[in-house]
Parts: structure tokens; sequence; C-alpha cells
């Protein structure tokens, strides 16, 4: 069974220690399960079509459109087409490599999106589901462009 890479983000206490590297201290874990199908969202999320050398539809157009000049309005919808676009990418991986239910992906929604244009940021809140049943609600910051 093949895993994706997970780095492993510890707390304070664990300052002064090369947690975060793949040098002399890897602290880095296999992962599966509905962490490896969050990592495979996000991953194709914010990855801009094109960029992918071993698939060119990769990705979506979201980091484009994540400027400072973009609506609220408007960038709700980029956000959810560029959520649907991703859902699709992965259910079209899924039936082709076919990864358990766990891993596989059922259904994804926007929840919210809110911007702080005084911190040049934005925040989504997706649910997103497993075939499997297990519901997982992410919040993902990213930085206006």
């Amino acid at each position: 069974m093949s895993f994706d890479i997970h780095i492993e983000s510890l707390g304070d206490e664990a300052k002064g220690h090369r947690f975060l590297t793949f040098g002399n201290y890897p602290r880095h874990v296999g992962i599966k399960g509905i962490q490896k199908l969050v990592n495979r969202f996000i991953m194709c999320l914010f990855t801009p079509v094109g960029t992918n050398l071993s698939d060119r539809d990769y990705g979506t157009d979201l980091a484009a459109a994540l400027t400072g000049n973009t609506e609220h309005d408007a960038l709700k919808d980029l956000v959810q087409l560029a959520i649907s676009d991703t859902e699709d990418k992965l259910k079209e991986y899924d039936v082709e490599y076919g990864p358990p239910d766990n891993e596989r992906l059922s259904v994804v929604t926007l929840q919210d999106l809110s911007v702080d244009r005084s911190t040049r940021t934005i925040e989504l809140r997706v649910r997103l589901r497993n075939v499997a049943g297990t519901t997982v609600l992410l919040l993902v910051p990213t930085i206006i462009g």
C-alpha cells in the first residue's frame, strides 16, 4: 500500500528541534484515510492548471483568482468553481486508480468564505466527506495576492 508524505507540525514544546526537515532528524509520517484525501484535495485546489509536468490538466484556476481586486461575490463564485473542478478531478482519479473507500471522495461543499482585506487573508470553510462516510470540516486560510 502506498502512502503520501505528511509533514508533522508540533507545538511550542518542540522549539529548537528540526522537526520540519528531511535532514538528520526526519519527522514525517505515512498517511492514509481521510487525511490522505484532505491532502489530495488541498494539493489539487491550489495547484495552478498547467504547472504539473506529468498532467497539464491537474489543478485549478483558484491561485489566479486570489487577487486583491476580486469582489467578494465574484470570489465566492470562483472558489465554488475551483472546488467543483477539484471534486471532478479527484473523482476521475478515484475511478482510474481505485483507492480504498476512506481515501475516495464522496462530496465536498463550500460552507463559508470570509475575506479580511486588512490582513489580506481569505478563509475557506470546506466540508469534505469520503465514501466510507467520514466527514471533516476544513479551515483553509490563504493570502490574497
